[in-house]
């Protein structure tokens, strides 16, 4: 039986890792895009058939999974081809996805208004505060 590219890859590490680590094996053997371009390309097609799948509604649970996963594999190959590791990115996303939820939180203590009574328009008014105010901030 012929040697699989993936045979010397662990197995044990988490989805996004092994997502880089079995792109990688195969980009080393030719199977692989030649350009970031062509890969953000694959991602906006997984993007289009996720939104297909979301039309369907509730009850295609499943192909809605099949089609999201395949939208993480495009991202995490498109990473690659930037030369991000996926892992980190998301890593450093969700500090600042918290930073800037606690900031939002805070701004609600101050003004006295408990969290769960806003309105979404009125917390995405408030993340907006707080987006820019860090954008703006000077580093």
């Amino acid at each position: 039986q012929q040697a699989s590219v993936f045979d010397s890859l662990c197995s044990g590490k988490p989805s996004i890792m092994r997502a880089n680590d079995l792109q990688k094996a195969c980009a080393e053997v030719g199977f692989d895009w030649d350009n970031a371009n062509l890969v953000l390309d694959k991602v906006k097609e997984e993007v289009s058939e996720l939104q297909a799948e979301m039309c369907q509604g509730a009850s295609n649970v499943d192909k809605q999974e099949q089609e999201f996963g395949d939208l993480l594999l495009a991202m995490v190959n498109l990473g690659r081809h930037l030369n991000i590791d996926p892992d980190i990115a998301l890593h450093k996303a969700n500090l600042k996805f918290e930073r800037r939820f606690r900031q939002v939180e805070q701004l609600c203590s101050v003004h006295n208004k408990p969290l769960a009574t806003m309105s979404l328009e009125s917390m995405e008014a408030l993340w907006r505060l707080v987006k820019e105010a860090e954008v703006s901030k000077p580093k």
